[in-house]
C-alpha cells in the first residue's frame, strides 16, 4: 500500500492542477464569449447600415454563439473536471519538477499498489525506497511548483 503521506501530497497536486485548469478554461471561455458577442454586434451593425438586420441572421448568430459557448465550456471547463490524473501521472510530474527524488517517488508509487509485480525483488529494498520517498515528500510541498501563471 502506498503511504498515506505520499497519497496526500499527490492528491493535493491533483486538486491544485484541476483548479488551475478549470480556472484557465473558464477565463478562455469568457474571452471567447466576449469575442463572439463583439463579432455578432459588428455584423449586426454593418448589416443595419444598409437595411434592417433580418431576424433570421440574428437568430443564426445567437445559435452560433450558444454552440460556441457550450462547446468551449465542454472542452475547456467540464473535460478537465472529469479527467483526473492518476497517481502515477502525478508522481511522474513531481519527479520532473523535483529531480532530487531520483525516481524514488514513482518507484514507491508503482511498487506499492495492489497487484504490483514485485516477484524477485527484495522487500527490504522496496521498503527502503518507499521510506525515502515518504521522508522526501514530508519535507517537500509538491503544490509549490504547480504553474498558476
Amino acid at each position: 500500500m502506498v503511504p498515506v503521506e505520499i497519497l496526500g501530497q499527490l492528491s493535493r497536486v491533483r486538486s491544485r492542477q484541476r483548479f488551475v485548469r478549470v480556472a484557465w478554461g473558464a477565463a478562455r471561455v469568457l474571452a471567447l464569449a466576449f469575442a463572439a458577442i463583439a463579432v455578432a454586434c459588428l455584423v449586426d451593425w454593418l448589416v443595419d447600415l444598409r437595411t434592417d438586420t433580418p431576424g433570421g441572421l440574428r437568430g443564426t448568430m445567437l445559435l452560433l454563439q450558444a454552440a460556441l459557448w457550450v462547446g468551449g465550456a465542454g472542452l475547456l471547463v467540464v473535460r478537465p473536471l472529469l479527467r483526473a490524473s492518476s497517481d502515477r501521472e502525478i508522481a511522474l510530474w513531481v519527479e520532473e519538477h523535483f529531480p532530487e527524488f531520483g525516481h524514488r517517488l514513482i518507484t514507491a508509487v508503482e511498487l506499492n499498489v495492489d497487484g504490483a509485480r514485485t516477484g524477485g525483488m527484495s522487500a527490504e529494498m522496496i521498503g527502503a525506497v518507499t521510506r525515502q520517498a515518504e521522508e522526501g515528500s514530508a519535507k517537500t510541498d509538491f503544490t509549490s511548483r504547480v504553474d498558476t501563471k
